[in-house]
């Protein structure tokens, strides 16, 4: 169905496979289910669990649809903003894959302007900070500290326009970040514990 209504969009988003061995005994939706396959559709699922004729779980069909928003570009640099509702699920499967795509569907929204890839750096157990450029140019910073998010942080500087920062974590209380600036010099910040030097 998914390959069927992602040709009925365009067409062109899905390639072919140049052959249809895994799917071929099943003459009604063989050929559906190895493009799925070919175009990474299936991937974090079970393939020798999976039936063409059969039914799947939500958490197969989640995971599924997942993937093709990940094809479509949909997962990354997007605009929308979306108000998502906490649902508890519970999905009957022994694969892992399942579970994740079950919760993949679901996202908080972090809020901030961002105008970069993200860098994100553990620092500890329970512990994250995540690194993008802002709207103003300038490192912006957002953190998690095992129980909540931090509002995000402006760390100065200024970074070229189309450049990602970058982070590494040498342990707990120390993280250095580096960006590319204006004039394409190397900026760099670190965190030594209790507060962020130039």
């Amino acid at each position: 169905m998914v390959v069927r209504a992602t040709d009925d969009v365009d067409p062109s988003v899905l390639a072919a496979p140049p052959g249809n061995p895994t799917w071929a005994t099943n003459s009604t939706h063989g050929a559906n289910a190895a493009r799925a396959e070919y175009n990474d559709l299936l991937a974090g699922l079970k393939l020798s669990a999976l039936n063409p004729s059969g039914n799947m779980t939500r958490g197969e069909v989640a995971q599924v649809l997942y993937n093709l928003l990940g094809k479509l570009g949909r997962l990354s640099g997007s605009t929308t903003t979306t108000t998502v509702s906490t649902t508890t699920m519970t999905v009957t499967s022994t694969t892992t894959s399942t579970t994740t795509a079950a919760t993949a569907s679901a996202v908080e929204n972090l809020g901030g302007v961002i105008t970069s890839a993200l860098a994100a750096c553990p620092q500890g157990s329970g512990l994250l900070d995540v690194f993008a450029r802002g709207a103003n140019g300038a490192l912006t910073h957002k953190s998690w500290n095992g129980i909540v998010w931090s509002d995000w942080e402006d760390l100065g500087g200024v970074m070229k326009a189309g450049s990602d920062p970058a982070a590494v974590s040498w342990g707990l209380d120390r993280i250095d970040v580096f960006a590319r600036g204006n004039g394409d010099a190397l900026l760099h910040k670190w965190w030594d514990g209790s507060a962020w030097r130039p």
